[in-house]
């Protein structure tokens, strides 16, 4: 008696596996989908600069020295130090193509594009650390190759350059952490 339950719900335990299979199947493909036609990515824009970008990175930000900087992550995500920068950092870096840059060391990879007429061009510049994984890495150039221009480039209020002279700039915790603090000591 007990065999010929156990033969009964055999069909329903293998139908149960099966849906399970197809369910887990179709999250994956609708996963898969939405990462290749981009449906969860965002438009970012500040003024006539435009580009799309996942979810999951920051917004436009001005610096000190008088570019904009977009980065992979939110500002209150990010906490600055060497080996996080040098391990997980991508930046898009836009500014005025008469304005002087400094060079870019070894410890990341680059990318670089002009925008706008010859007369008032910009350059904007992929920055990926070498620590980035290849997908990361793919998708901060599909990122970059999204970057356009939709208008006048000198509609774009720029930030104003702050001399920085040789002050080495604090860390500052986010969020009350000691993260920051003991990565400066280290």
């Amino acid at each position: 008696m007990k065999n010929a339950a156990a033969v009964c719900l055999l069909p329903l335990a293998v139908a149960a596996y099966g849906a399970g299979y197809a369910a887990s199947s179709a999250r994956k493909v609708s996963r898969a989908l939405r990462r290749i036609l981009r449906l969860d990515w965002r438009r970012i824009s500040h003024g006539p600069l435009e580009l799309k970008t996942p979810a999951t990175w920051g917004d436009i930000e001005t610096t000190s020295d008088g570019m904009l900087v977009l980065h992979n992550r939110p500002e209150r995500m990010r906490v600055d130090g060497d080996l996080v920068w040098y391990g997980s950092t991508i930046e898009i870096r836009i500014y005025r193509a008469l304005d002087p840059r400094p060079t870019i060391d070894n410890a990341s990879r680059f990318w670089k594009v002009r925008l706008g007429s010859p007369q008032d061009p910009l350059i904007a510049e992929l920055i990926v650390a070498n620590g980035v994984r290849p997908t990361k890495e793919r998708e901060a150039q599909q990122v970059f190759r999204s970057l356009r221009l939709t208008g006048d480039p000198a509609s774009i209020v720029w930030p104003r350059q702050e001399d920085q002279g040789i002050a080495l700039r604090r860390v500052v915790p986010p969020h009350g952490s000691n993260i920051a603090r003991d990565f400066e000591s280290f």
